[in-house]
């Protein structure tokens, strides 16, 4: 028997449909990549246009500013300068009480002048064991003028320099410059009759003056180093004022000054702000009573 072809078998291709198939473009390809485009380098660029400089600017520089030789961290209180306070009203105090001697009766105008008496300094008194005029002589005054002056100048230097040394150095700075100005006064005119605060208010300039120079500001360049230079002209061409009381009290303040108010950068001991002015102040009481023990 022979055998028919089978369609399906193996080697014997299956004729396919190419219905709903759309048939291939001719020359392109859907997969083809698109050709690169060439840049072009025959364009002219124009060169690089240069800005024109600005104009230049109209600085103005600021006004130097003044340096303040001691540093304000906040405004002047009463509370800030109370020794300051409390040494003005005891100088005023005394002034009143023994001007008040001038419009009293005679029953007691010789027991109220007398306390002028008491209070002044001088060789014989302190030869004579009176100590505590060393002190004393420095809160009694000889006339309106003076008393005037000197709690003005007091004043004024409180404010400044009271609050950034502090009631206790401030305080032991006015002591040693008063015993300094005592002492000098002892030196130069022992028989003359000293008293007044100017020995204490010159040591207190001194101090700032030396402080301003150790930090590097010129005191002849403010009003407290004019207001120095001034009383020193005063001193010696008036007479009757007593040239080793200022003097005296000046070298005593110059010297705690230059310890006090020293720069923070010499890192000066805390301490030595309350040694140096009582050691100073203890060096001018044994100058001062040496000659009577």
């Amino acid at each position: 028997m022979r055998a028919e072809p089978n369609e399906n078998s193996v080697g014997t291709p299956t004729p396919t449909s190419n219905r709903g198939c759309a048939p291939p473009s001719i020359g392109t390809s859907p997969i083809a990549p698109r050709p690169k485009r060439r840049r072009r380098t025959d364009v002219n660029f124009p060169p690089p246009q240069v800005p024109p400089p600005l104009p230049p600017r109209a600085t103005t520089r600021r006004p130097a500013q003044r340096r303040e030789p001691f540093r304000r961290t906040r405004r002047r209180r009463n509370s800030d300068i109370v020794v300051t306070n409390a040494l003005i009203a005891t100088n005023l105090g005394i002034y009143v009480w023994t001007l008040l001697g001038q419009f009293a009766g005679s029953s007691i105008r010789g027991q109220l002048t007398n306390v002028t008496e008491r209070l002044v300094i001088s060789r014989y008194f302190i030869d004579n064991g009176e100590w505590y005029r060393l002190v004393s002589s420095g809160f009694v005054h000889f006339g309106i003028l003076h008393v005037a002056l000197n709690m003005y100048l007091l004043y004024q230097l409180g404010r400044l320099l009271e609050p950034t040394l502090g009631s206790l150095t401030f305080g032991l700075l006015y002591g040693a410059s008063l015993l300094g100005g005592s002492a000098g006064a002892l030196l130069l005119s022992p028989n003359a009759l000293t008293g007044g605060a100017s020995g204490a208010v010159f040591g207190i300039m001194a101090a700032a003056v030396v402080g301003m120079r150790e930090r590097g500001v010129n005191p002849l360049q403010t009003g407290l180093g004019m207001t120095f230079l001034i009383n020193i002209v005063f001193t010696l061409a008036i007479p009757g004022i007593s040239v080793g009381g200022h003097f005296g009290g000046a070298l005593a303040g110059a010297i705690c000054g230059a310890v006090v108010l020293a720069p923070a950068r010499w890192q000066v001991p805390r301490v030595a702000h309350v040694v140096v002015p009582v050691v100073v102040g203890a060096c001018c009481l044994l100058i001062a009573v040496t000659p009577s023990l």
